[in-house]
């Protein structure tokens, strides 16, 4: 069996690869949602936008990124499973 820090590495190179080409898709097929996502996740702080928090943008924001970082974490666990030779 593989030690455990090259699963982790393995594991965390092949997501950061994923999480990359789902971004620049999405941005590419969705370029002005996706700024007005990214204005949600850094609070506003958006170089095209003023600072603008609102209580809806705050919920929108924190839902958004709950969903991503759980379907981000399944698919993590799945692929560490499969890199791991675990079943």
């Amino acid at each position: 069996m593989k030690s455990n820090k090259l699963v982790i590495a393995n594991t965390v190179a092949l997501w950061a690869a994923v999480v990359w080409v789902t971004c620049t898709a999405f941005v590419w097929l969705l370029p002005g949602f996706s700024g007005t996502i990214l204005s949600w996740w850094t609070h506003g702080r958006w170089p095209v936008s003023d600072i603008n928090i609102t209580f809806i943008s705050f919920i929108a924001g924190g839902i958004a990124l709950v969903i991503a970082g759980w379907i981000y974490g399944w698919l993590f666990g799945w692929s560490w499973e499969k890199v791991g030779g675990k079943k």
